[in-house]
């Protein structure tokens, strides 16, 4: 499975910091962290896949024939009902390549 290259966050009125937790940039960066479960996915006694949203008061989503189909969509309702009037979402993305530093030492602004 490949690292994403791309994470949104979604910042509220109150200037807090939402998003689907992965570890593509060090939240802790942006200060204390609260992490909480947003679902459950599981199989059923069938083989179906389910993505119980109730954590987040959402709904159960499925039956789903993969664990995968199941990710997706529990990822899709999330990002779907992250947002909420006032808020922003900034999309971070991996850089490219290494940071090139300049002459002083320090990486390169902008």
């Amino acid at each position: 499975m490949s690292e994403p290259t791309e994470m949104e966050l979604v910042v509220g009125v109150d200037g807090g910091v939402r998003c689907i937790y992965d570890e593509s940039l060090d939240l802790r960066a942006l200060g204390k962290l609260q992490i909480t479960r947003a679902s459950h996915v599981e199989p059923d006694q069938d083989g179906n896949w389910w993505a119980d949203m109730g954590p987040v008061g959402g709904p159960v989503l499925g039956p789903f024939g993969t664990r995968g189909e199941a990710l997706q969509a529990e990822r899709g309702w999330l990002v779907g009902s992250e947002t909420s009037r006032g808020d922003r979402v900034v999309k971070w993305q991996r850089p490219k390549r290494a940071c090139q530093r300049n002459r002083s030492g320090s990486p390169p602004l902008g």
